[in-house]
């Protein structure tokens, strides 16, 4: 997990992630790719602004595989012979099928995946709430509740 958020980077840990990394440090992606020995093979952007697409992106081993799934928006300069050089493949997905769904599904039945944390606020709380997603402040989901106090 590339996490800039210290709380979250832990509460990754928690989640079961294998390894987290601050890609906010000095030449993150250089020492993951040296570390892993190339690069990942495939990296998954759940952000999509200018600065994790370029992490992700330079965080590639050659035939790597970008796959863009966050909106946040922006855009990226990217040097172009590195594309056939690396025989590197940049994507979006904004959904998946029928059948991914179903699967996904299944796994969450089968308890093989530890529940998302969800937190309830009262409706009234809104304010306080846009301003802690706003700040990245949030771990999980919220949900705003009318009637709860």
């Amino acid at each position: 997990v590339a996490e800039t958020n210290e709380t979250k980077r832990n509460a990754a840990i928690k989640a079961g992630a294998d390894a987290v990394i601050n890609p906010a440090e000095k030449d993150a992606s250089r020492n993951l790719s040296k570390r892993l020995g190339g690069g990942f093979p495939v990296v998954i952007d759940f952000v999509g602004s200018e600065e994790t697409v370029k992490f992700g992106f330079d965080s590639l081993r050659a035939s790597g595989q970008l796959i863009i799934v966050g909106l946040y928006g922006g855009s990226i300069k990217l040097s172009t012979p590195i594309f056939p050089l690396k025989n590197i493949t940049v994507s979006g997905s904004y959904v998946g099928s029928l059948s991914e769904m179903t699967e996904l599904m299944a796994l969450v039945k089968s308890n093989s995946i530890m529940p998302m944390p969800i937190i309830e606020r009262p409706l009234n709380y809104i304010n306080d709430a846009l301003a802690d997603l706003a700040r990245g402040d949030v771990i999980g989901r919220m949900v705003l509740k009318p009637g709860m106090r």
